[in-house]
């Protein structure tokens, strides 16, 4: 069976909440998936089968029959599945962690957390068994952000010097210095880190890190830039230092990268839009 495999971009105010959704089913030979970081929570919804995953390389693998959500990592992740494969996933950022979740970044940093224990077993069930009944891959991207929006209305108010900084990290690419998010917030270095760890669940550095590579992971994967090109876009000093960060975060070289970019899209929202 050719995997289905489908993405939609987020609503425009839900944009500072998540990233792209994707969806893929398919049925093959069972295989084990290095999975890069990402620059938050990476929310898994299965609608059927069940996946083992470990937090890190050499890490065991812990079989999950249900749905969950990793927390942010400075190491990739490991998945396998026996073949059968029917999935939903949204990257969720440090202010969507929070606000869909319940927990700041913190809380699941480095781990892997069932839904259910983060939402409650019933909402968490009630969900799944929504976006498993629904017939459309764009039903399922609706509903997914239905869910998200309702939860982000609800959500205390993020604290505003986090929130803020992340923000200037996204639009920068993860290249504004922390000294200079220090200066124009007013504070200490130590308060900004300390602050930042709490709600994010790294520190801003590490968060730009992940930010820099996110970027630098979508122009290798949905553009033909070479690799000195894609360096110099993302801030990197060259393109060995591109490559580096590259295999530390995600286990592939830039090629191999290129060559894991999801193909054989059957639905995609949004027509055409996209952003890093």
């Amino acid at each position: 069976m050719a995997p289905d495999v489908a993405t939609a971009l987020p609503r425009p105010e839900l944009a500072g909440h998540l990233g792209r959704l994707w969806g893929v089913r398919s049925i093959g030979a069972p295989e084990q998936h290095t999975e890069p970081c990402v620059p938050g929570t990476a929310l898994i919804l299965v609608l059927e089968h069940d996946w083992a995953i470990g937090t890190g390389p050499d890490a065991p693998l812990k079989r999950m029959g249900a749905s969950f959500a990793g927390g942010i990592s400075l190491t990739p992740a490991v998945s396998r599945h026996e073949g059968r494969v029917h999935v939903l996933q949204v990257d969720l950022t440090p202010l969507g962690t929070a606000a869909v979740l319940g927990v700041p970044g913190a809380a699941l940093a480095g781990a892997v957390v069932g839904l259910g224990d983060l939402v409650g077993e019933r909402d968490g069930a009630l969900l799944v068994e929504r976006l498993a009944c629904a017939t459309t891959w764009d039903a399922r991207f609706a509903l997914l952000q239905d869910w998200i929006g309702r939860r982000v209305r609800d959500a205390p108010v993020p604290r505003p010097d986090v929130a803020w900084a992340a923000a200037r990290i996204d639009a920068t690419g993860g290249q504004v210095p922390v000294e200079r998010l220090q200066r124009e917030l007013g504070c200490s270095r130590r308060h900004l880190s300390s602050r930042f760890r709490e709600a994010v669940g790294v520190g801003p550095k590490a968060y730009a890190r992940l930010v820099r590579f996110g970027r630098a992971k979508h122009l290798l994967q949905q553009s033909a830039m070479d690799l000195a090109t894609v360096a110099a876009s993302c801030g990197y000093s060259d393109q060995a230092h591109l490559t580096r960060e590259v295999r530390a975060l995600s286990g592939l070289t830039p090629a191999g990268m290129r060559a894991d970019a999801p193909s054989t899209v059957t639905s995609v929202q949004d027509g055409g839009r996209d952003r890093p």
